[in-house]
């Protein structure tokens, strides 16, 4: 390659798109769906006016973000920028809880703490099933759709339970906690986590080998995993918060601030495209090299 095709070169990948991955929030106080970046930079509001933001997840193929309100009893729905706001589920009962999606099958879940019940329906909203009832304020669910499970919290349970995902042979994994909310799954190393009371927790997936990860929190609810980093994210309720800590670590770094009552985290790590503009002594550089070049090429 000629030297200017080489200053060009580094010129263009200065100048193209890098990756960043995303973070989504609820703050249900101010009644938003919020995202920034992993390091907490660049925070948008995505949707606004919600009467109680609890859970969020995301479908980055779909270009989705789902949601639950607990007080409107609904489940919705936007584009991952916020516009285009849909109403998938009203129920008549009940307060809303965790949201999560089964997105091999094109099904949504979440948990009615209100009524009980853990249900779903398909992504747009048809066939609703209640699949168990009877529960012990359900808080969130996850779904494994690998291992054809979902697993949900119980708050006045004080467990965490599993069934198959049309709700057959279901199974206590956790017992004897004191106040289990937020779960993520770990699926490369086939770890469950939750936040209990002021800990978060982690086990194998049949509830085996219980860990304390970090100790000493506030009120965390919902949390997120960052394994590429070595990382674990959580909001914290009471202290309009969301923080992080590596894995296994007791020094906790805060994220964002300044949030009324932070409840739902989720990620999205499916690179979206963000715009790099160099800094103007690096171009300033690299066109001096460029017009040092052609001009000695004239020369010869």
């Amino acid at each position: 390659m000629r030297t200017p095709h080489i200053f060009l070169f580094v010129l263009f990948l200065l100048l193209s798109n890098v990756c960043a991955d995303l973070m989504y929030w609820t703050d249900f106080g101010a009644g938003k769906i919020q995202s920034s970046n992993l390091d907490g930079s660049n925070i948008e509001d995505l949707v606004s006016g919600i009467s109680f933001a609890r859970d969020v997840t995301v479908d980055p193929t779909g270009g989705k973000i789902y949601w639950t309100d607990a007080n409107a009893l609904k489940v919705q729905r936007a584009n991952l920028d916020g516009s285009n706001v849909e109403d998938l589920v009203t129920l008549s009962s009940g307060s809303l809880g965790g949201v999560d999606l089964d997105l091999n099958n094109g099904k949504v879940y979440w948990t009615n703490f209100g009524s009980n019940e853990v249900q779903r329906a398909n992504l747009d909203g048809s066939n609703l099933e209640t699949l168990h009832s009877g529960l012990g304020a359900p808080i969130d669910v996850i779904v494994d759709s690998t291992n054809n499970k979902i697993y949900w919290s119980e708050i006045n349970g004080n467990k965490i339970a599993s069934s198959n995902l049309d709700g057959s042979n279901p199974a206590d994994i956790v017992t004897g906690l004191s106040l289990p909310i937020g779960m993520k799954l770990d699926f490369e190393n086939e770890k469950l986590y939750w936040t209990n009371s002021t800990t978060i927790q982690r086990s194998n997936l049949d509830g085996s080998n219980l860990e304390t990860v970090i100790s000493g929190l506030a009120a965390p609810r919902e949390l997120a995993i960052d394994l590429a980093n070595g990382k674990v994210y959580w909001t914290e309720r009471d202290l309009g918060q969301i923080r992080r800590a590596d894995i296994g670590s007791s020094t906790q770094e805060i994220v964002v601030s300044g949030l009324t009552n932070a409840r739902g985290l989720t990620f999205d790590f499916s690179s979206v495209p963000v715009p790099v503009v160099p800094e103007a002594q690096t171009l300033l550089l690299l066109g001096i090299g460029l017009l040092g070049l052609f001009a000695k090429r004239k020369t010869l």
